[in-house]
């Protein structure tokens, strides 16, 4: 018989770590349990996301700055339409 209890914990947590995710918190990491079943593949394909979401914020925010710098280092003011 297969443990209905556990199956909703291992939910629950899913589901907190894309509130976090949601609200911009990019550290948490889904935990598998070793199954080997659709809640661990859910998982995997949670952390992947996360990672990847992690991953290009990290890049725009390199790109940012590099754009400041460009911007800071102009000796004459420039404007976009």
């Amino acid at each position: 018989m297969v443990d209905r209890t556990s199956e909703k914990e291992r939910i629950d947590k899913m589901t907190e770590a894309t509130m976090k995710v949601a609200r911009g918190d990019y550290s948490v990491q889904v935990e598998l349990s070793g199954q080997n079943d659709e809640f661990d593949s859910l998982a995997m394909g949670l952390n992947m996301m996360i990672d990847d979401i992690r991953a290009s914020e990290q890049s725009l925010h390199l790109q940012n700055e590099f754009l400041n710098s460009v911007l800071d280092s102009l000796s004459h003011p420039f404007y976009v339409i």
